[in-house]
């Protein structure tokens, strides 16, 4: 039978099989990267609040920290950000555990002073895979010594 043998339009068939796939694979890639550049200004938001409470005399300006995490990220990663948390705490050394103002360091010493601060962002997933969420929330944190106290 001819109509058996017949391959004209089958390229076609394959070429629009093999497009449907490269543009599944186009819009993962690049809703992933967009994503990654959501994380990458999260985590500028908290540094960026952190660095404006180490100038001198802004340790205890919260709202300024807040502001300048907020003023650090594009208006669309800011429309999904929740608000920054900035504190300040005393520790004996860089990344040590949390002490009292007060309290007496190992060495002897009084404790140094860091601010703090932590944002985060949950953004929409365009493309859902199985075992997916379709929201995925990026956390950024920083902790800076205040160095004058």
């Amino acid at each position: 039978m001819k109509i058996l043998r017949d391959a004209s339009g089958s390229v076609m068939v394959e070429l629009a099989v093999c497009i449907s796939v490269f543009v599944l694979i186009f819009v993962g890639i690049v809703n992933y990267a967009f994503l990654i550049e959501v994380g990458i200004q999260v985590q500028e938001a908290a540094a960026a609040g952190a660095e404006y409470g180490t100038i001198p005399g802004n340790y205890n300006d919260f709202p300024g920290m807040v502001a300048a995490a907020r003023a650090s990220v594009s208006s669309q990663v800011l429309s999904t950000m929740a608000t920054p948390v900035a504190v300040n705490v005393y520790s004996c050394s860089p990344g040590g555990a949390v002490v009292a103002r007060t309290a007496s360091c190992y060495d002897g010493g009084t404790p140094l002073m860091f601010v703090q601060v932590t944002t985060s962002a949950t953004e929409s997933v365009v493309l859902h895979y199985v075992g997916m969420p379709s929201t995925l929330t990026m956390t950024g944190f920083a902790s800076y010594e205040v160095p004058w106290t």
